[in-house]
């Protein structure tokens, strides 16, 4: 399955994706600032440098995904898969996970603050090597 719909250097601010296939997009740079995705599949999609401040991805496929060093400011992921997905070195600010899937999601080195810590907490993820700021 060929996709591959490159964003890099989009601003999409305040964007909807609804029911949207974006496996392998590539989003590189993207100003995710209000987006809000909803019934979105991204398979195998890239994300490196966004600004997710107040993102909101519902129920969506974020299985897999690397989010490695991405900053998140305001961000809810509500009925979201996010099996194995990569938060490392992440930093996650009032992030909100109502209702996903984080099984075997990994957290090392990510920056959080009490909110976040609290609904990971519930999700019993691993958070032995975080650091609550």
């Amino acid at each position: 399955m060929k996709n591959e719909s490159d964003f890099s250097y989009a601003d999409l601010t305040d964007s909807m994706f609804k029911s949207s296939n974006l496996t392998k997009a590539i989003f590189h740079h993207v100003n995710l600032t209000g987006v809000q995705f909803k019934w979105a599949n991204f398979k195998q999609a890239s994300f490196k440098g966004c600004i997710y401040d107040n993102t909101y991805f519902k129920q969506c496929n974020l299985t897999d995904i690397v989010f490695d060093e991405e900053t998140f400011n305001g961000t809810i992921f509500e009925g979201t898969s996010l099996k194995k997905a990569s938060f490392r070195n992440a930093t996650l600010l009032n992030v909100q996970f109502r209702g996903s899937d984080l099984k075997k999601s990994d957290f090392e080195g990510a920056k959080i603050d009490k909110l976040t810590y609290n609904f990971l907490k519930s999700a019993k993820i691993d958070l032995s090597k975080v650091t609550i700021i």
